[in-house]
């Protein structure tokens, strides 16, 4: 915890919402409900070109800043928000996340070391019902929100990141022109201009699981189109080593889930199943892009 007699940084929280008109008060919620002393809190909320009433629920919500950003992707709005931002510390979480009452304030008595840029909180995610997982809720259980192996690899995901704010603004924001991956781009960009991505078990959000193959294969798309972009607009890297690398990666989760994940043999065999038949979505989807498709938002 961080010592009572020493002054407690501002903090500001990003949030990028996109149609969350059904989520976004309860996200909310637990941002306000923070132990964290609430004149040192900013809480801004940006619609990122929403079709529902999202941004109408925002403006009508005491205690936050909402703010609009019409370039579509969470990047460009999370950009957004870091020009208003007030915080000598941001943290960063997604519209459907909830955070634990301590949330900042344990991101904030990590942060004290000066050698931390980024600490990568831990994403728990809510299943929602004590039935039999789905296959979807299965293979989110096994391979969704790795911070501890993220941390290690030099990333962190944005739906549970704190830095401090001068940092992310020397290191030019996130790359707003991709629509997945951008938090990877930057974390990777801090981690070699020598900062340490510090795993924090006890900075805790929930995130419901994808309970459908639906949501799945809409957010692998996403992902392959964010992925896409980075790596193979402008020539970055070849084609057939990018899906290479698809086929590769799901060969390492095979083994995975052959070998080390604790699933039972029947589970095994619906998230293998899951994860063969997502590799091929997700080739199709590169080979969309490499013929002129654009990334998708959703």
């Amino acid at each position: 915890m961080t010592a009572t007699n020493e002054p407690l940084p501002r903090l500001t929280v990003i949030v990028p919402a996109y149609n969350e008109s059904a989520r976004i008060l309860d996200c909310i919620a637990t941002l306000k409900a923070q132990s964290y002393p609430s004149n040192l809190l900013q809480i801004i909320i940006v619609d990122n070109g929403s079709k529902d009433d999202t941004f109408d629920i925002l403006r009508r919500t005491p205690g936050i800043l909402a703010l609009q950003e019409t370039q579509p992707g969470s990047y460009a709005a999370r950009n957004l928000a870091l020009r208003h931002a007030t915080g000598d510390i941001v943290g960063f979480t997604d519209a459907d996340c909830s955070a634990d009452p301590n949330w900042v304030r344990n991101a904030v008595a990590h942060l004290k070391n000066p050698n931390i840029g980024i600490v990568a909180g831990h994403v728990a995610l809510d299943f929602g019902h004590g039935g039999r997982p789905s296959s979807s809720e299965l293979f989110e259980q096994c391979f969704a929100f790795k911070q501890a192996e993220n941390a290690a690899l030099g990333v962190c995901v944005t739906a549970n990141w704190f830095s401090p704010r001068m940092l992310i603004e020397n290191m030019g924001g996130f790359d707003s022109s991709v629509r997945s991956g951008g938090d990877h781009k930057l974390s990777k960009q801090i981690s070699k201009a020598g900062y340490k991505i510090a795993y924090a078990p006890d900075v805790i959000v929930r995130h419901p699981a994808r309970t459908s193959f639906d949501e799945l294969t809409r957010k692998r798309r996403r992902v392959i189109g964010g992925t896409y972009t980075t790596q193979c607009r402008g020539n970055k890297k070849p084609f057939p080593i990018f899906v290479a690398f698809l086929f590769k990666e799901t060969l390492m989760r095979m083994h995975a889930i052959a070998t080390r994940l604790p699933l039972r043999p029947l589970d095994r065999l619906r998230v293998g199943g899951l994860l063969i038949v997502l590799c091929g979505i997700s080739v199709a989807e590169a080979f969309r892009l490499q013929l002129g498709g654009e990334p998708r938002r959703q």
